[in-house]
């Protein structure tokens, strides 16, 4: 039998198959947190340790990677596996993670751990990250390093669109099949001009093998009502596909009044988890508003069972 994710220790996470990962959050309804991090910023909240340890100390059952390069990994916080090129006066004091993979966040964090991809059309963003563009070969890499899931969305100026990922996101359940969980969708509109999201691009996603659905809360992106949000929901979920309510829109940096608004919103609709995004200083969520999210949605004694969890290895 499957563990409800908010239940889950770290060392039954670290077991789960992808199958098992998304039943897992289906049966914790509604109560589940996605935290995003850029693992190359500098520096981290906390000098000697990483985004992504403090992310799940204070409740982000998710931790989701921005800008992660498979080739030449990194996550800054971590001690370094690699030397690094010259003696680093500021090495023990703000470690650069050189060399640390997914799998090694994961066995540190016993969280479920996610990377980015884009099917990025402005040439410029292309060719900057290469790594992070939304092919099956990069999937791969992601997969023999240990990742979770991958999220197929955009980040500003990039000029993906909903055909776009629709694209890449059947490419790579061809090739991949059950070896990880595909999120996409988008959380703005990310350069480019057409709607953030439509009924109709659920039925899309749905054909293309997509697990979990992106949709922007409630209150992040003009439009997005709750009413509209439940039905994409409700589209989502009779496909069999999850929901995952996105803020990603620097609101994930707004007052912690803010944050409760939307929690509630987004609880409202109908979603399965809930997302902060990396647009706050440096490259996380603040933590009190990762805590406001999970006092929200499953209260004191989840939160705090869920912050403690990470003891247990």
């Amino acid at each position: 039998m499957v563990t409800r994710m908010i239940d889950s220790f770290p060392s039954e996470v670290r077991k789960m198959k992808p199958a098992e990962i998304k039943e897992s959050i289906r049966l914790s309804e509604g109560r589940v947190i996605c935290c995003e991090t850029i693992c190359t910023y500098i520096p981290a909240h906390l000098f000697r340790f990483s985004n992504a340890e403090l992310a799940a100390v204070f409740g982000a059952d998710l931790i989701l990677f921005n800008r992660y390069n498979s080739k030449n990994p990194q996550i800054i916080g971590m001690p370094d596996k690699k030397p690094l090129a010259k003696l680093d006066p500021l090495a023990s004091f703000m470690p650069q993670g050189k060399g640390q993979t997914l799998k090694d966040i994961k066995d540190t964090t016993g969280r479920v751990i996610g990377v980015n991809l884009e099917p990025m059309k402005n040439p410029v963003m292309a060719t900057a990250f290469p790594w992070n563009m939304a092919t099956p070969k990069n999937a791969k890499t992601l997969v023999d390093e240990g990742v979770d899931f991958i999220c197929l969305t955009g980040n500003p100026i990039t000029g993906v669109t909903t055909d776009g990922i629709t694209k890449a996101s059947a490419a790579i359940k061809a090739e991949l099949h059950e070896k990880l969980l595909i999120f996409a969708g988008k959380m703005h509109a990310a350069g480019s001009n057409e709607p953030v999201v439509s009924e109709a691009d659920i039925e899309a996603y749905a054909e293309a093998g997509v697990d979990v659905v992106l949709l922007p809360a409630p209150g992040t992106v003009p439009g997005i009502t709750v009413d509209f949000a439940h039905k994409i929901v409700e589209k989502a979920h009779a496909a069999n596909m999850l929901v995952m309510s996105t803020i990603g829109t620097s609101q994930e940096a707004s007052p912690t009044s803010t944050i409760e608004q939307i929690a509630l919103m987004s609880k409202m609709a109908g979603v399965d988890i809930q997302h902060l995004g990396d647009a706050a200083l440096p490259g996380l969520a603040q933590p009190d508003n990762i805590l406001t999210l999970s006092y929200t949605i499953r209260g004191r004694s989840r939160t705090w069972a869920r912050m403690t969890s990470v003891l247990r290895k």
